[in-house]
């Protein structure tokens, strides 16, 4: 039999290592194993985690992610009734776009009324104006909507049906968000009314005030709306109405700058407001949690800022009773789920990690012992997961361990100090195809001890934690 002799081990107890395996993967099996151990979504949208610090990145390494738009100007059938199109107008609209929309985005402000979270200045959104076009349509011009379903939303169906998906010429019909811009409606300051699709749809948005705000110089002052129907195609909810971000005021007046009583008015982008220019941390969250086509699919508008990253875990070897171990993924990005599963199952309780980043192992009793392997996984939506896994013992360990043969499973030892061979045999050889783990302080590799090729074998120091 031929065998090879791990002298990186033997002749270095010098350089032990301590293994963390990185990979890839499509999906996420490990929470479909019925003896494996979810523990929890850190980053999910769900309502019970809806604490802006399930929301929160330790290093944000997140990349601005660029949306591409498209601008659809509607005209009265005769072919007047909105901005008109020639080379001014049409940089008008870029302008307007970087300065009154981009700019905002990179630059935003201090929520006005109290939040619970850090601001962030930078969402990291920015919108690609890709394509203008100027149609002559009676009804996509008369944007007199309630602002209420159906009657919006059948308006902004029809307009997509047909300028969109019916119309020969509009470029990356499926991979852009387009903003209907109706003629008539709004007010003459350039405040007014829109609707979005749905709260993460990928479609449309329809607004009614940009031409009265151009025709008024007052830009500035649609731009705000833009932002706001923007934002519920992007994922957000009125900050009011239960939007599953607590850092958002719940506030019944404050939210509308048309109510009494309120000094100062809400600034959020997502209330009803003159301002309608700051968000709060956990909306940012969201926004980049949607881009990466969760629960409304709008990823393929994305034209760039997607970093797919593998996890960086920061904790300790032994998960010790009653408290457990902390677990830490330092490298998170917004937007990202990340999810931490153990196996086996058996020797772990099912904790509860909603709230915050650090993720904590427990043991399922005080009799609870042996090796244990930790997967963590962070999931980018469509564009796939990334995960690591770290092999620990949980529970007390014995004094000393002798190893004669392999027959753990998972193929985890530990002790205060390993022999192998050791008491009893002569000679010791890691299975073929198995990984072999030993977690001690003490490790005496001695002769006889054989790794063939095509096993793994890892030795981690530690010095003993759960005595």
């Amino acid at each position: 039999m031929q065998s090879i002799y791990k002298y990186i081990f033997i002749l270095s107890l010098i350089v032990l290592i301590s293994k963390l395996n990185f990979g890839q993967s499509s999906g996420c099996p490990l929470v479909n194993n019925p003896q494996r151990l979810s523990i929890n979504n850190q980053n999910s949208l769900l309502s019970i985690c809806n604490d802006w610090n399930t929301y929160t990145t330790l290093n944000d390494n997140t990349n601005i992610k660029y949306v591409r738009i498209a601008y659809h100007l509607f005209n009265k059938n005769d072919g007047t009734g909105n901005i008109p199109n020639n080379p001014t107008n049409r940089q008008m609209l870029h302008d307007f776009t970087y300065f009154y929309i981009n700019n905002k985005m990179n630059n935003l402000s201090v929520m006005n009324l109290p939040t619970s979270s850090p601001h962030i200045a930078d969402s990291k959104i920015q919108f690609v104006l890709d394509t203008i076009y100027f149609w002559n349509d009676t009804f996509g011009w008369d944007g007199t909507i309630d602002n209420q379903v159906p009657a919006g939303s059948e308006k902004g169906d029809s307009l997509y049906t047909t300028y969109v998906v019916n119309k020969h010429g509009v470029k990356n019909k499926y991979t852009t968000l387009h903003v209907f811009i109706s003629g008539l409606g709004g007010n003459v300051n350039g405040h007014g009314g829109g609707q979005a699709k749905w709260f993460g749809a990928k479609e449309w948005v329809l607004v009614n005030s940009i031409y009265q705000a151009y025709l008024n110089n007052t830009m500035w002052n649609a731009s705000g709306l833009l932002r706001h129907e923007l934002g519920h195609a992007l994922g957000l909810y009125h900050s009011w109405s239960g939007d599953n971000c607590n850092d958002t005021p719940n506030n019944p007046n404050c939210w509308d700058n048309t109510q009494p009583g309120c000094n100062p008015n809400s600034n959020n982008t997502m209330d009803y407001n003159v301002s309608q220019d700051a968000l709060t941390r956990c909306q940012i969250n969201t926004v980049h949690y949607f881009l990466l086509g969760n629960q409304g699919n709008i990823s393929d508008c994305i034209i760039s800022g997607v970093n797919v990253t593998t996890p960086i875990v920061s904790g300790p070897t032994s998960i010790c009773n009653p408290n457990g171990s902390n677990y830490t993924i330092n490298n998170l990005q917004l937007g990202v789920n990340d999810n931490a599963t153990a196996y086996p199952s058996t020797l772990f309780q099912n904790a509860d990690i909603c709230g915050g980043p650090v993720i904590n192992f427990k043991p399922a009793s005080t009799a609870s012992s042996g090796g244990a392997i930790l997967t963590f996984t962070t999931g980018f939506g469509v564009y796939g997961n990334t995960f690591i896994t770290k092999r620990v013992w949980v529970g007390t360990r014995p004094s000393v361990l002798n190893v004669c043969s392999f027959t753990n499973n998972p193929q985890i030892y530990g002790a205060t100090t390993i022999n192998s061979p050791g008491t009893g045999c002569t000679s010791t050889s890691v299975p073929l195809n198995q990984d072999v783990t030993f977690i001690a302080e003490t490790t005496n590799l001695n002769p006889g001890f054989e790794v063939p090729l095509g096993a793994t074998f890892e030795v981690i120091p530690e010095i003993i934690s759960c005595q």
